[in-house]
Order: structure tokens, then C-alpha cells, then sequence
């Protein structure tokens, strides 16, 4: 698209409170779209703001690696758990822990 027909359609949607997002013209954006992905209710998102999606994808392909499959239904699990806690559970430091205890043990984390 030409650029002035992108800077015509960025300053028409600004004037008319309408979210933009002019693909490699960070300046006409009113929102920047990131990098996605997700594991079941995980999500990770990563931008560099618009100054390098190109960054912001191969950053994402990275973390996709690190992040199993299982983290969703591991996180799925953690809820279920952590949803029984907050009702049986009064508020307190104890409950705190043991929600806190809950991510450390599925992580194997100290």
C-alpha cells in the first residue's frame, strides 16, 4: 500500500477514535500488535514496540521452544487447585504460601 494512502487511513481512524495498526510505520499506530503464543491459559506475548518485529518473532520461536505443551494443562491444574484454596481458605499468610507452594512444587522450583 502507498504510504500516503497509509497515512491518509492512520489519520482517519485517529480522527475517528478507531484503533490502527499501519504495518512498519510505528508512528501511525495506535496500538502495536506483538508477537503470540500460547499454552492453554498462557500466554506470552513479547514487542519491541514496533522498532523490530522481525526481533520480537524470532524471540517468539525461541521461547516456543523453551515452553512445553504441558505448561497448559499444568496451569490449568494449578488453577483448579489454587480456585479450592480461595474458598476453603480464609485470607491469611498461611493460604499465601500454599498458593505460592503450588507453582514451586509443579515447577520443581525451590
Amino acid at each position: 500500500m502507498p504510504d500516503s494512502t497509509c497515512s491518509t487511513c492512520g489519520a482517519s481512524c485517529g480522527r475517528r477514535g478507531i484503533p490502527v495498526n499501519v504495518v512498519d510505520v510505528p508512528a501511525l499506530c495506535s496500538f502495536i500488535v506483538p508477537a503470540v503464543f500460547r499454552r492453554g491459559p498462557v500466554t506470552v506475548a513479547i514487542s519491541t514496540g514496533g522498532a523490530s518485529p522481525a526481533l520480537a518473532r524470532a524471540m517468539r520461536l525461541r521461547l516456543e521452544r523453551f515452553f512445553p505443551a504441558s505448561l497448559g494443562p499444568l496451569a490449568r491444574r494449578i488453577g483448579r487447585e489454587r480456585r479450592r484454596l480461595l474458598r476453603t481458605l480464609p485470607p491469611s499468610v498461611g493460604r499465601t504460601r500454599r498458593l505460592k507452594g503450588l507453582v514451586r512444587a509443579a515447577l520443581g522450583a525451590p
